[in-house]
């Protein structure tokens, strides 16, 4: 077997700021360090980033060093700090440090029975979610292909912003997170910049987020603030990316936890009236989802861990109820 690090090409390395040898981060380093300590901590971590490229290998390996943050109280090593492995859009294995103080580890993972032996097929190796690498390679066949990834279909990335949930807290593993889902499902580029406690609608993050030339926009961060902040910096955060983008497509949706605290309630009409309010100022390209809708009317208890973070239920039930607006805007369908 024949090791390559991630950083060359052909390889793609998707939805980080700053990528190099000893050095990943989600935001600038000009940046990371000047919106609030929360962000400045989280945006260390690879939430929604990812490895991409094509090959024939029957087996695929990596070996990855981790930085090792101090911060993690996630009940998943594999979430935390593993990567999971995709072949042509489907699951096919994990690999993980064995215990949370390891800061090395390597394993092998094999597309799934149902892909054909010896095909070029499209790799995708998401990254961890609450740490970051400092070092990865990834191990191909002796002899096997390494070509460049097939071009995403949407040419533009989708940007997220918002709380630990859109980091993905509590996904077992890094693919399981409903903005990792969505990006494979909607074969996107995805920018997830979910900050656990850290999103409050600044406008550093704002001017930041319009550097971007975006197909789509996720304002999803009303967990981080209670209702008088929220109040004070949701609409006015919404209006500094409109500014910038009068035509992109923006999408609202409002926290899913509604069992935890009586205010959630207040919350959803905080981020309705953002919605309702650009609506009647003629904003044809705003999108208002129901957090409380996602979960359903059954056992809704099973879709989270603490009553507020989604499990793997959960963050699938988040990208259903995502699906069909956002499909519907990248596709037109």
């Amino acid at each position: 077997m024949k090791y390559y690090n991630i950083l060359n090409a052909p390889f793609s390395v998707e939805g980080l700021a700053v990528a190099k040898e000893g050095l990943f981060l989600r935001l600038p380093e000009d940046i990371i360090d000047n919106v609030n300590p929360n962000v400045s901590r989280n945006a260390r971590d690879t939430a929604g980033a990812c490895v991409r490229f094509r090959t024939d290998s029957s087996s695929v390996a990596v070996k990855v060093a981790l930085r090792k943050n101090s911060h993690n109280c996630l009940a998943n090593v594999c979430g935390a700090h593993g990567v999971d492995v995709f072949f042509d859009g489907r699951f096919g294995g994990v690999a993980y440090p064995e215990r949370d103080d390891l800061a090395e580890y390597e394993g092998t993972v094999a597309p799934p029975y149902f892909i054909e032996a010896g095909k070029t097929h499209d790799v995708r190796i998401n990254l961890p979610l609450y740490d970051a690498p400092v070092h990865m390679e990834i191990g191909l066949d002796d002899g096997a292909s390494l070509l460049p990834p097939t071009p995403h279909k949407i040419k533009k990335p989708v940007v997220f912003y918002g709380s630990s949930i859109t980091q993905g807290y509590y996904s077992t593993r890094p693919g399981v997170s409903y903005v990792s889902s969505l990006a494979r499902r909607l074969d996107f580029e995805l920018i997830n910049l979910g900050f656990g406690s850290g999103a409050h609608g600044e406008r550093i993050m704002a001017d930041y987020i319009n550097t971007f030339d975006m197909s789509v926009f996720v304002i999803d961060y009303d967990h981080n603030d209670d209702v008088p902040q929220l109040s004070a910096r949701h609409e006015p955060f919404f209006k500094a990316i409109r500014e910038k983008h009068p035509y992109l497509p923006i999408i609202l949706p409002s926290r899913p936890d509604f069992e935890r605290k009586a205010i959630n309630g207040e919350n959803r009409a905080v981020v309705r009236r953002t919605f309702d309010n650009a609506v009647a100022a003629g904003d044809k390209n705003v999108y208002f989802i129901d957090g409380e809708t996602f979960y359903g009317n059954v056992d809704r208890d099973a879709f989270t861990m603490d009553r507020t973070h989604p499990n793997d239920l959960g963050m699938r039930a988040m990208a259903d109820g995502m699906f069909p607006i956002l499909s519907n805007i990248l596709y037109n369908e």
